[in-house]
């Protein structure tokens, strides 16, 4: 088990299998695809080494559960308040708060807003006087100086406020088991230190691409070859779908393209026969190896010939990774939560290559 032990200011965060946890992380899922928590906290005091906790429960703003109550069967995580916080301050404003209304038709709006289409205004069922826990930890962290920019404290989850302490400077997450009984499996092994290690903020890369490519004389392209089509016609046969994204025609709006992989069409001139039998040795010259399945891939209108995702217009540590990202993540616009989109490519144009 890890050496630390808990102090009073630390954050917690907690994940338990009750049915109220369960909604919790249901709704997570439904925003962010996954979920690691569904409660946050901190430790109030230390009493003859027991610690006990302020939250918002649906008791409404408590402090006196011990630490050891808060995730019973479950786990728990301790994360040590980056530096520049006042643990006095922190206290004090969370302090202050115990005996508010917990908020919990905040929390059904949030989960009307979570399963509702994008196009729905935003049901916001906030109150006054009211806390749902992230709310309250947050609003302490930034009373008592750790400030992040939170669109709104009372439309976020406690993922996302761990994921944000998680990654700040001069913080440390510890990782405890509350009990052994409930078969959970957290991401993490349970009872260690997490070292946290410089980490760089997600952003934006914006690049002005210069490149020169020396073309060898070649044909004037025309009709595709008889071998491409066959080609074309034998991939769809395993598997009618994108190489990047795997959508089907039908569900990218769009004819699925073959794409030339290892030698593009202009540039086979320049291609070394020696050096591509090397790699396919079953191959009977390159013009025939250009158009076959050994060369080509298909690919959707948009990863084929998009300005902002095609092979033809992004470099390749960006083009091919968007075969791996996770559900919801958009290589120019990062997360699907995210509140605006930087750039838009939805007008369905997407120029010849």
């Amino acid at each position: 088990m890890t050496d630390h032990v808990p102090a009073v200011g630390d954050i917690g965060f907690s994940t338990s299998p009750h049915p109220m946890g369960k909604l919790i992380r249901l709704g997570t899922r439904l925003k962010f695809k996954k979920a690691l928590f569904n409660h946050e906290f901190v430790i109030d005091r230390i009493v003859d080494g027991v610690p006990y906790v302020i939250q918002a429960t649906i008791h409404g703003v408590t402090d006196s559960m011990r630490l050891d109550e808060v995730a019973h069967g479950g786990t728990y995580t301790l994360i040590s308040p980056p530096p520049e916080v006042d643990i006095d301050k922190l206290l004090f404003f969370c302090r202050s708060q115990v005996g508010t209304e917990y908020g919990i038709l905040t929390i059904a709006a949030i989960a009307i807003d979570v399963v509702s289409w994008q196009w729905i205004p935003a049901f916001r069922g906030a109150r006054k006087n009211s806390w749902i826990c992230s709310a309250l930890i947050e609003e302490g962290l930034r009373y008592a100086g750790w400030y992040h920019d939170w669109v709104d404290i009372y439309n976020m989850f406690p993922d996302e406020s761990y994921f944000a302490l998680v990654v700040a400077e001069g913080t440390k997450a510890f990782i405890y088991e509350a009990a052994n009984e409930w078969p959970f499996h957290s991401p993490f092994p349970v009872g260690v230190e997490l070292a946290t290690a410089p980490i760089v903020q997600a952003h934006a890369v914006t690049r002005a691409l210069h490149e020169t490519v020396w073309t060898p004389t070649h044909p004037k392209r025309g009709e595709s070859s008889a071998e491409f089509q066959a080609s074309k016609k034998a991939l769809e046969a395993i598997s009618a779908t994108c190489w990047i994204c795997g959508k089907t025609a039908e569900e990218s709006g769009l004819p699925l393209e073959g794409h030339h992989l290892n030698t593009e069409w202009s540039l086979i001139n320049s291609a070394d026969w020696a050096k591509v039998q090397e790699n396919f040795p079953h191959a009977k010259d390159l013009e025939t190896w250009l158009d076959s399945t050994d060369n080509l891939i298909l690919l959707c209108a948009k990863c084929h010939r998009s300005p902002l995702y095609g092979v033809h217009m992004v470099t390749m540590p960006a083009w091919i990774v968007q075969k791996y990202q996770l559900e919801g993540w958009d290589l120019v616009n990062g997360p699907n939560h995210t509140s605006a989109a930087a750039l838009d490519d939805q007008s369905g144009y997407y120029p010849e290559h």
